[in-house]
């Protein structure tokens, strides 16, 4: 039996594809078509239209029995409901009327179960396909945004006294460590090596080689260790002026105390 949804574009928003939902119209409220119909055939009429959104073109190609099942409504009373729903006019019947009439008497009880659950299992499939579908269209476009967003980045011109070398080195440490570099990422980052111009290459290459996923103040002036010495020979050099300068000040205080 085939029957088929009248006027489904008002309902159905998408044409290329199978939506979850459907559009239900407040104008229902005031359809005296829908209002003349028993109360069993109005809490049919929505199940059936959802039902019929599975269908290309709205047409449902299944028995009585098989809408009952997918609507978990009794046949008898989805039977009634299909006749008057047909002649008001929210279903078209394209097979003859006898199909909903005799449905019941030809029907193949073993037969009919089996078609149900193929039915039922190949609507899922289809509907998990649309899910995936739709799934994989947005994130397909969500990456290419963010790829134009990427794009746009690298296009803004970078600060003359940026140490361009450095900067790309450090860019693609980010990359390989899976972090993104976000325009307030850039900005402050470019701040911070902006207020050290001299010691850019030297910031950079200290996060880089402690494993850090962003940029730090240096802790201590160019070219000191924390003792304060450029090096071990500057160190040794100052101890010994240190030593010779105490020996001194000794013999003199020596020298003075035997002239007494």
């Amino acid at each position: 039996m085939k029957i088929k949804m009248v006027n489904i574009e008002d309902f159905q928003q998408y044409k290329d594809r199978k939506p979850q939902w459907i559009k239900l119209h407040r104008e229902m409220l005031n359809n005296f078509a829908y209002a003349s119909v028993r109360i069993e055939t109005k809490a049919v009429l929505p199940l059936l239209w959802l039902l019929a959104s599975e269908y290309d073109d709205g047409v449902i190609d299944a028995s009585v029995e098989e809408i009952s099942f997918r609507i978990h409504i009794e046949t008898e009373t989805t039977r009634e409901a299909l006749k008057e729903l047909c002649n008001v006019g929210f279903f078209e019947l394209l097979d003859d009327v006898t199909a909903v009439e005799s449905s019941e008497k030809t029907h193949d009880p073993v037969g009919s179960v089996r078609k149900r659950t193929e039915a039922y299992k190949n609507v899922h499939r289809d509907r998990d396909r649309d899910r995936d579908r739709d799934r994989d269209r947005e994130e397909t476009e969500k990456e290419s945004r963010a790829g134009a967003r990427a794009v746009a980045r690298e296009k803004e011109p970078l600060p003359e006294w940026l140490d361009s070398e450095a900067w790309s080195e450090w860019l693609s440490y980010r990359s390989e460590i899976k972090k993104k570099m976000t325009p307030a990422t850039i900005k402050k980052q470019l701040s911070l090596l902006e207020r050290f111009k001299d010691r850019q290459g030297e910031i950079i290459n200290m996060s880089i080689r402690n494993g850090w996923t962003g940029l730090f103040e240096p802790k201590r002036p160019p070219g000191k260790s924390s003792t304060g010495f450029r090096d071990l020979d500057d160190m040794v050099a100052a101890n010994q002026i240190s030593f010779n300068a105490a020996h001194t000040m000794a013999a003199g205080r020596r020298l003075a105390e035997g002239e007494s």
